[in-house]
């Protein structure tokens, strides 16, 4: 009995320093790397092995690259806001009802791995996008934090325009 007990524990020491090595030495985080933004609301990431263009749910921000709309105000703030929020980053992709858009773009709330920062709700938060969408996974805490970004006029909420 005490030469299995022994065993056994040189098994699990074992195999406990063999994961610990694993994790220091080559462990990489999950997630998907993010390639660029697009603008304020789309993000290109490389998803099972292929770039592809996300789209953030819940969010909509002034338009910088539609083909029939011209730049709006605070636009290139808002993809700045996007790119200094993922630059470098990783992220995670939750999807809602659709996987995709009629444009073939991925729908998801996406979150950085990083601290797991929900990036959908930090951009209106922050007053760079007002809440896109009626029936969605969190909208309540959407309406608040565009409704606290409204009353600081932080943003878009703040334009004169």
């Amino acid at each position: 009995m005490k030469k299995v007990c022994a065993w056994l524990l040189f098994v699990a020491f074992v195999a406990a320093v063999g994961i610990g090595i694993r994790l220091r030495c080559d462990y990489k985080p999950p997630g998907h790397v993010v390639l660029g933004v697009v603008d304020g609301d789309t993000i290109k990431i490389r998803y099972g092995g292929v770039e592809e263009s996300v789209r953030l749910l819940g969010v909509d921000t002034p338009e910088t690259v539609h083909p029939d709309i011209p730049p709006e105000p605070y636009g290139a703030e808002a993809t700045a806001f996007t790119k200094r929020l993922l630059q470098g980053e990783k992220v995670v992709l939750r999807f809602g009802r659709k996987q995709r858009d009629r444009y073939g773009r991925l729908l998801a709330f996406v979150y950085r791995t990083s601290d797991n920062q929900l990036v959908n709700l930090e951009i209106i938060r922050c007053g760079f996008g007002r809440v896109y969408g009626v029936d969605f996974p969190k909208r309540g805490q959407f309406i608040k934090a565009q409704r606290e970004a409204q009353s600081a006029k932080k943003g878009i909420w703040g334009s004169s325009d």
